[in-house]
């Protein structure tokens, strides 16, 4: 499943590759520390903004509304 704490885990997993990879002398090109930041900030923004996709916490999106309380 799609968590916040994978995405984090993951991403942090591969920028480490990409720092270790650079100091070994295999010359990482800028753009590929750029790829990765931008896909971490679309899956942040998707989780942010699609509160169904329970991204960060379980969530509930629909209810009986006959009720007026909050459990």
């Amino acid at each position: 499943m799609l968590t916040f704490r994978n995405t984090n885990v993951v991403f942090g997993v591969l920028l480490s590759a990409l720092v270790v990879s650079d100091l070994l002398q295999y010359n990482v090109p800028v753009i590929m520390y750029s790829l990765l930041a931008i896909s971490y900030s679309l899956l942040l923004f998707y989780g942010s903004y699609f509160v169904q996709s329970q991204f960060y916490m379980k969530t509930i999106c629909k209810g009986n509304t006959d009720q007026k309380k909050l459990h």
